[in-house]
């Protein structure tokens, strides 16, 4: 985005063009090319399956994560830090997204295809692990049938901590379940 464009989205007035546009943070970043996007779902699911996803934040950007999902049935979406899935991993690699496709921006999350301790950039989170613990630091629940959660915008943002190893849990807590989570970011260079 040029600096004349993003002068006119604050409304700051440019050889007397008065913008009157103001865009939240969360929102300028997707024009800045800088906010990343990523979907999973399973839509059979038993009481107590679960799906995740897993990756570490880098220790220069700052992440600010904002989640919606969707259940058949009641489902809680838990944020774990210190997650650990030394169990093993299942399931494969999930790509993420740059919201604005023109942009050539990678996120800096970090993913360890081995769990060998070997973190690196590659613009993918895993998906499918057994054995996940860590510690809820957020979470959203749902009750009865097609329900939908969201922990985006306002006070469901989510300052995730730097160099931290975190996932991101759907958890079944009924049968015949099943869903969709998106995870929304943007990271700010520290």
């Amino acid at each position: 985005m040029s600096e004349r464009t993003i002068l006119a989205h604050m409304g700051i007035n440019i050889s007397g063009i008065q913008a009157r546009t103001l865009y939240d943070k969360g929102h300028f970043e997707i024009h800045s090319g800088n906010s990343y996007t990523l979907e999973v779902n399973n839509e059979t699911m038993g009481d107590n399956d679960f799906f995740a996803v897993g990756f570490k934040t880098p220790l220069t950007k700052e992440m600010h994560l904002f989640l919606n999902f969707t259940a058949k049935a009641q489902t809680n979406l838990q944020v774990l830090e210190n997650a650990d899935w030394s169990g093993g991993k299942t399931g494969a690699q999930v790509a993420i997204y740059n919201r604005d496709r023109n942009s050539p921006n990678v996120p800096g999350l970090l993913n360890d295809y081995s769990i060998s301790g070997s973190w690196q950039s590659s613009g993918n989170v895993h998906f499918g692990m057994s054995g996940l613990v860590g510690t809820v630091v957020a979470q959203d629940i749902v009750y009865g049938t097609k329900q939908a959660g969201n922990m985006s915008r306002g006070e469901h943002e989510i300052i995730l901590k730097t160099g931290t190893i975190y996932a991101v849990k759907f958890l079944a807590q009924a049968g015949s379940n099943g869903g969709q989570m998106i995870m929304n970011f943007y990271e700010e260079d520290l």
